[in-house]
């Protein structure tokens, strides 16, 4: 652990003696290792973050790879004012990368101090909004930034039937009618169950990532979720996840996993049967989510990651979410800038390549019903 001390007044008031940082005066930087602090320092880590996506949990259990170090600026009586979880690695032509959980409260200084104490060429800050980018505005050879992924937000209001009226008229229709479709269906031997931390059993998360895991290679597209990742959301979700799901008896219908983390929620997973298509179950058990986060109080529903049109019928509003890369000189910036210029080539002549192929398939699905009919005459 290292310290840099950039503020010449002493601590107005102190925290508690065992912290690494306890006799540290007001403004003074200091790096942690995680794997070297103690849990009465990691339980205010938890705290310090104003978002999931850059808090303690998300960086080291959620992501891969997860954060070997903390950042830390003090405030008045040595407690956390800002924080950051990164990890670093050797880039491309030896250049050393620090990748910093973002959104991140740090300034551009801060995180060129970071780069400085690292040694590093340059860092990454991850999930950074739209909205924020103004203050990360430079030369380029300073600052760059790029279009990674989507955070489609659900403002939620303090009752249900609030809720479902701001949505659009179909939605408004649907979703009901999805329920009193299942309560047909199925009676009284379907059940709704809502389940937070310590109450997750594993064996429910785990049937839940085989539901997704099957919806998602239906599609043609690989499961990401291996299992050391689940293992590690596993253990999240029991600190401080909910899970909402549909049951027929012992048998798992269609689920969520949201993560919660102050008035906020992070909704991060979904499955359900695919035989129960018809029923609408993952739209339903979705919004049956919604209505316990109502319930429950919080203010903001966060539906990553991505588009999609569920997600728009539900009232999320889409956030771009931005990568911002910061370099510690111009050479840095250059070889950074070669790198997703190659990569954006790339890209486009893998996208090219697939062309003939997704033809193909498409003639395929138009000239197979017509040869079925010439054998049959």
């Amino acid at each position: 652990m290292s310290t840099i001390v950039d503020a010449e007044t002493k601590p107005s008031g102190a925290a508690p003696p065992d912290l690494p940082w306890s006799r540290l005066p007001p403004g003074a930087m200091m790096e942690l290792d995680l794997t070297e602090i103690e849990e009465s320092a990691i339980s205010h880590l938890k705290t310090a973050s104003s978002s999931w996506l850059s808090s303690f949990g998300f960086a080291t259990l959620y992501a891969q790879p997860p954060a070997t170090h903390a950042w830390i600026r003090l405030g008045e009586q040595a407690q956390i004012k800002k924080v950051c979880f990164f990890f670093e690695q050797q880039w491309k032509w030896r250049l050393k990368r620090v990748h910093v959980f973002g959104p991140t409260d740090m300034t551009p200084d801060e995180i060129m101090g970071l780069l400085r104490k690292r040694h590093a060429s340059f860092a990454t800050i991850s999930c950074t909004a739209v909205d924020d980018m103004a203050r990360w505005n430079g030369p380029w050879h300073h600052r760059s930034w790029r279009p990674v992924n989507e955070d489609i937000i659900v403002d939620l209001p303090g009752s249900e039937s609030e809720y479902l009226c701001s949505l659009g008229r179909n939605a408004q229709t649907q979703l009901p009618y999805y329920l009193k479709k299942l309560q047909k269906e199925l009676g009284s031997k379907y059940a709704v169950i809502s389940l937070t931390g310590p109450q997750i059993p594993s064996a429910t998360f785990q049937e839940l990532v085989e539901l997704n895991r099957a919806r998602i290679v239906r599609k043609g597209v690989s499961h990401l979720w291996e299992a050391q990742h689940v293992r590690n959301r596993l253990e999240l979700a029991r600190t401080c996840g909910l899970f909402c799901g549909i049951r027929r008896g012992d048998e798992l219908l269609a689920g969520t996993v949201s993560y919660l983390h102050g008035n906020e929620a992070y909704f991060v997973l979904i499955g359900h049967r695919t035989d129960f298509d018809r029923l609408r179950l993952g739209k339903l058990a979705l919004w049956l989510t919604i209505q316990r986060l109502i319930q429950l109080g919080f203010r903001r529903y966060h539906l990553l990651w991505g588009m999609s049109s569920y997600k728009l019928q539900l009232g999320g509003r889409p956030h771009r979410l931005m990568e911002v890369a910061v370099f510690g000189d111009a050479w840095a910036a250059g070889l950074w800038r070669a790198e997703r210029g190659a990569e954006c080539i790339r890209n486009i002549t893998q996208r090219v390549a697939r062309i003939p192929f997704s033809v193909g398939r498409k003639l395929s699905a138009v000239l197979r019903p017509s040869t079925a009919s010439s054998h049959s005459l």
